[in-house]
């Protein structure tokens, strides 16, 4: 029977070991296929992470992805879904303002690191030729819901107290959300 020291090469041994040591960022497990008398065994590494990191934890993320020939990372066909465009930027305009604010010290996603790489493959599992109609329901349900949030979140920033007109926003924000 394989170990996992067999089928891992040294790189993805070192740059795993180093995402163990970064469990707010990373999580990483493994799926292990035995080898059969016709095929040799079979390592999936599965890697969740924070989408959004700070500069070392990010170092990792890219160390990780580059270790390993084959990649399939997640991805949101924003283009073919109804609110997709809008679900979009309402995710990554924060992370945007996020890392301005920052400086640059916060860092994206790994999944832009693995799309970057010139070696080896990236395949983006989730696109498909037809979008499910429940993809373009649950994009209109999370556009509506990210924007009730942060609207509700200027009006706490910037509005003053009831019952000014940002007031009567933010009393039919909160109860919008409480329907959410």
């Amino acid at each position: 029977m394989s170990t996992l020291d067999e089928l891992l090469s040294p790189a993805a041994r070192v740059a795993l070991a180093k995402t163990a040591t970064l469990p707010l960022s990373y999580a990483a497990r493994y799926l292990l296929a035995p080898a059969t008398p016709t095929t040799p065994a079979r390592l999936v590494v599965a890697l969740g992470e924070a989408h959004v990191k700070l500069g070392p934890a990010s170092e990792v993320g890219r160390e990780l992805v580059a270790a390993f020939e084959l990649r399939g990372v997640e991805t949101f066909q924003s283009k073919d879904v109804f609110a997709g465009r809008a679900l979009s930027l309402l995710i990554r305009g924060p992370r945007v303002v996020l890392r301005a604010l920052s400086f640059g010290t916060v860092k994206g996603s790994t999944i832009y690191d693995a799309k970057a790489l010139s070696s080896g493959a990236t395949v983006e599992l989730e696109r498909t030729s037809h979008v499910p109609f429940g993809l373009h329901v649950g994009s209109l349900y999370l556009a509506a819901f990210f924007a009730a949030i942060f609207a509700h979140a200027a009006c706490l920033l910037f509005g003053a107290n009831p019952p000014d007109v940002i007031g009567a926003i933010r009393s039919w924000l909160t109860a919008l959300l409480f329907v959410f």
